[in-house]
């Protein structure tokens, strides 16, 4: 989507001589060039059929849940992971985007921050959606170890 965009406003600007900014036309075979490769995202939000319909009201309870979590100071950085133990404790932050190019941040989004065990929910899921429960649950187990993580485990 943000190239779409790109493309649309690149160099479509110019003043007239009273230094108000014009945008100037596009030729129709541009548009769907430019187009063409979001076409599927376009349709959807024109036709309503978007992923989250009410994007708007769904980040505004985000922001509310953001802000209610916010004050929660409970817990402390982690202690055997050490760029999580380096990581500010008061740094919060939530960005969203959805499958069908809809995004949203709130916070400390544009800050850098170590994955570390946030990787095995991403994996999780992704088998989870290839394979089904069944079969991922078939080989792991449905409850933490609470184990180390990396540490060497002999059953």
């Amino acid at each position: 989507f943000q190239t779409l965009m790109d493309a649309l406003s690149a160099e479509r600007s110019v003043t007239d001589s009273d230094q108000i900014p014009v945008l100037k036309p596009i030729p129709l075979e541009e548009f769907e060039q430019i187009c063409r490769p979001s076409a599927s995202l376009i349709n959807q939000a024109l036709s309503g059929e978007l992923i989250l319909p009410e994007f708007g009201s769904f980040c505004q309870d985000v922001r509310r849940l953001y802000s209610r979590c916010k004050s929660i100071k409970e817990g402390e950085t982690s202690k055997h992971i050490k760029q999580l133990e380096r990581q500010a404790p008061d740094l919060w932050g939530v960005s969203i985007c959805t499958v069908d190019g809809q995004r949203f941040s709130v916070g400390n989004h544009a800050t850098p921050f170590s994955m570390q065990s946030l990787r095995d929910v991403l994996i999780y899921t992704l088998a989870i959606t290839e394979c089904g429960q069944e079969e991922v649950h078939s080989h792991v187990g449905k409850e933490p170890a609470g184990d180390v993580p990396d540490s060497l485990v002999l059953d």
